[in-house]
């Protein structure tokens, strides 16, 4: 195995199931499309619910309308998503900035926070079932566990993923 991050057969299997919802064929591949229609949606949703300029918190035009995947196509298998997801997380720059973006979509009203009602309302855009709000709010105290307050800042997000990282690097 190669040195730099690598998934967890657990982590594989849960990536997996995300990425059959938006494997629109059966050929098993999610095309470039799809994911900038994901963003478009989650923008979206977020613009028509937010106090604030959505240009303070929105996704960089640039990565919203991408034309390809990172190996080139406009298409990706579930091998190359995972190699390419371990590719990005083994290098800073990249990982840095696709946290910032990733951010910036999951605060989906915008308020520099994730908080329940964030996490509540991108797991129905995507499709997924949280339980309510109790699972969500465990979700962020995974996240954020000094936080009283039940807020995900972006410095608690990456240390909580630099941790999940470190304990799957490879020796």
């Amino acid at each position: 195995m190669e040195p730099g991050f690598h998934f967890t057969d657990y982590q594989k299997a849960e990536l997996e199931n995300s990425f059959k919802k938006f494997s629109p064929n059966s050929e098993g591949k999610i095309t470039i499309e799809s994911v900038n229609n994901l963003i478009k949606t989650i923008e979206s949703t977020k613009s028509n619910k937010q106090e604030i300029s959505p240009s303070d918190y929105s996704v960089d035009p640039q990565v919203a309308e991408t034309k390809t995947f990172l190996n080139g196509s406009s298409e990706c298998d579930f091998d190359t998503f995972i190699s390419t997801l371990e590719d990005a997380i083994s290098k800073p720059d990249v990982f840095e900035k696709a946290l910032a973006q990733s951010f910036r979509l999951m605060d989906m009203r915008g308020t520099g926070f994730i908080e329940a009602q964030d996490l509540m309302q991108l797991a129905e855009i995507l499709g997924e079932n949280l339980s309510g709000e109790e699972e969500a709010r465990r979700i962020i105290h995974r996240a954020e566990e000094n936080s009283e307050d039940g807020k995900m800042t972006i410095k608690s997000l990456r240390a909580f993923l630099h941790n999940d990282i470190d304990s799957n690097l490879s020796p």
